[in-house]
């Protein structure tokens, strides 16, 4: 490592899109993990509450994914995907489908605003019908579709010639009456939701709300789309906050599953 590495020299090097790097202050430079614990390019150590957005469940460098990651890239690198399957893409659907029950096909991407572009475009596919129910506060990643899910507005304030076209975006947690009566206008074809808004402040809906939200969906005849890429995988005491308690048509996942 040079021995004049410092976060200035990055921001020369790096575009500041999503970079909260600033040349005001000291930034810290990573220079390695190990389980809840990161250390930088000075040797001071820290306790990573951040754990990626919720991505390192396991910690950094456990030694099982070490493990397999090294031995899955001596095996195969790249699968190309659509033109062939791996073995261990096989398995790795088998897995998830040990945890989401029967019934389900898996469309493995790349992130979860992937996830969620890929399920606004299914279910714009099933319905035929352009219009997207979302919540204000959401978040669902910074991509073209994905951004227009979204309900917080400093992401999305300078695109908006770009996103929202077709996006009804109401209260987090409005009456059910409310969001029935946007779906009677005729052009709703999805829902997309958050169990719980991670990034807009861990904010609940009310009781009993995301039953109803189901049950409206199926009366309606809308696709209902769960975003769980951050609250998936164990991270608010289950596998998935809405496993086995709501009818979900698609759910997005993410984060510690990579």
């Amino acid at each position: 490592m040079k021995k004049n590495l410092n976060s200035n020299q990055l921001l020369k090097l790096e575009a500041n899109g999503i970079n909260t790097l600033n040349d005001t202050v000291e930034n810290v430079v990573l220079s390695k993990g190990e389980g809840s614990y990161v250390y930088d390019i000075k040797g001071r150590k820290f306790i990573d509450f951040a754990t990626g957005f919720g991505t390192l469940s396991l910690g950094h460098s456990h030694i099982k994914v070490l493990k397999n990651v090294k031995k899955q890239l001596s095996k195969v690198t790249q699968g190309l995907s659509d033109l062939a399957a791996t073995e261990i893409r096989l398995e790795f659907n088998y897995t998830v489908k040990k945890f989401i029950g029967d019934g389900w096909q898996i469309y493995p991407a790349i992130s979860g605003s992937d996830a969620v572009e890929i399920a606004i475009k299914t279910a714009y596919l099933y319905t035929k019908k352009p219009q997207i129910i979302t919540f204000k506060n959401s978040y669902h990643g910074t991509l073209g579709l994905a951004l227009s899910a979204t309900g917080i507005e400093k992401f999305k304030n300078r695109f908006n010639p770009f996103v929202n076209l077709n996006f009804v975006q109401l209260k987090f947690g409005s009456p059910i009456e409310n969001i029935e009566e946007v779906i009677d206008k005729g052009e709703v074809g999805a829902i997309i939701v958050e169990p719980i808004q991670g990034r807009g402040g861990i904010i609940f809906p009310p009781d009993n709300w995301l039953e109803k939200l189901a049950e409206l969906k199926n009366s309606k005849r809308v696709v209902l789309i769960v975003d769980e890429v951050l609250t998936g995988w164990g991270r608010t005491g289950e596998i998935f906050h809405t496993y086995k308690k709501i009818d979900v048509d698609i759910l997005c996942t993410g984060k510690a599953l990579g």
